[in-house]
C-alpha cells in the first residue's frame, strides 16, 4: 500500500517507467517531469550517449569523455515533497547530491531511511561526500557508506590509482529520530506490552 514519486526528466525513460507501472498495474505511483534541483527553475541537463541512465545537471560525463546531448528540463526542490513522512528515499540524480540534500535539509527528520548514490570525478570533487555526511549527521542519521558495484570491481586492486577519476559510492541512512510510531521497534514494542 505504498505511494510512490518518481522523478524523471528524460522524456524516453519516464516513457519506459509508465510503460512498466502499467504493466505491473501498479496505481500508486506517480512520476514528475523534473530534476531534482538546489531551486525550482529550469536547468541545463547533460544526457550522455553513451550511458542513457547517467544524465546529470552536472556536466561530469562530458568532462570524462562522454559525448552528451544538452537539454533544458525543469527543476524543483526536494523539500516541496517532504512535508509528509517518507519511510524510503531514494536518490540516484548521477552528481547533484550534496546540493540537493543541502536543500532539503530541514525536512529530511520526515524521512525514516535514504539510499543515495553518490559520484565524484569529472569535476565533482570528493569533498562532497563529506558534506553530504555532515548533512545526515545534523540531522540525525545513522550512516553507512560503501562503493558501489561498478566502482568496486575497477578499483579492487590498486585503489590509489583511481583517485583522480569517476567513482560512484553508496550512503545508507536510517533517522535514529524516527518519530511517526511505524518503525519494526515500535511495532515490536507494542506488540510485547502485556494487555491491562
Amino acid at each position: 500500500e505504498a505511494r510512490i514519486t518518481g522523478f524523471e526528466p528524460l522524456p524516453f525513460l519516464r516513457e519506459i517507467a509508465a510503460e512498466n507501472v502499467a504493466r505491473n498495474g501498479f496505481t500508486d505511483v506517480t512520476l514528475l517531469p523534473y530534476a531534482l534541483a538546489e531551486s525550482a527553475g529550469e536547468a541545463r541537463f547533460y544526457a550522455s550517449e553513451s550511458w542513457s541512465m547517467a544524465g546529470s545537471l552536472h556536466d561530469r560525463r562530458s568532462q570524462l569523455g562522454d559525448d552528451v546531448e544538452e537539454i533544458t528540463v525543469e527543476c524543483v526542490p526536494l523539500s516541496n515533497y517532504l512535508h509528509e513522512p517518507v519511510h524510503l528515499l531514494k536518490l540516484d540524480i548521477e552528481g547533484p547530491e550534496a546540493e540537493v540534500l543541502a536543500e532539503a535539509a530541514e525536512k529530511l527528520p520526515n524521512v525514516q531511511h535514504l539510499f543515495c548514490e553518490f559520484h565524484q570525478g569529472g569535476g565533482l570533487g570528493s569533498d562532497r561526500l563529506a558534506k553530504i555526511l555532515n548533512i545526515l549527521e545534523a540531522a540525525n542519521f545513522e550512516v553507512q557508506v560503501g562503493k558501489s558495484h561498478n566502482y568496486q570491481e575497477t578499483s579492487l586492486k590498486r585503489p590509489f590509482t583511481h583517485f583522480d577519476g569517476a567513482a560512484s559510492s553508496l550512503i545508507w541512512a536510517r533517522n535514529r529520530n524516527w518519530a511517526h510510531g511505524d518503525t519494526e521497534g515500535h511495532t515490536r514494542a507494542r506488540e510485547r506490552t502485556p494487555d491491562k
